[in-house]
């Protein structure tokens, strides 16, 4: 399961004495809804079959080998099921 990332953010406030002071620390969850990925089967041989629960309208899709090379990327709009052809 994906469940997104977090920023955290921290501001330098500078006074007209030109005194520094900072903010806390506010953290900042950029995709507060959980995402469930399934990616099947495995093995796989001619198509990758790749679900998602969300609402993002764009995705990107990168396959990799087990070395982390870069076998083939797609970009993937207004889907939450896709079907990919995979040639090795």
């Amino acid at each position: 399961m994906v469940t997104g990332f977090f920023v955290f953010y921290r501001l330098q406030i500078v006074s007209r004495q030109l005194v520094k002071s900072y903010s806390s620390i506010i953290k900042v969850n950029l995709s507060p809804q959980p995402v469930t990925v399934q990616v099947y089967p495995n093995p796989v041989h001619d198509i990758i079959t790749i679900s998602f629960n969300s609402k993002q309208p764009v995705w990107s899709v990168k396959l990799l080998s087990l070395q982390g090379s870069l076998l083939k990327s797609y970009k993937v709009e207004a889907a939450s099921h896709i079907q990919l052809p995979v040639q090795w």
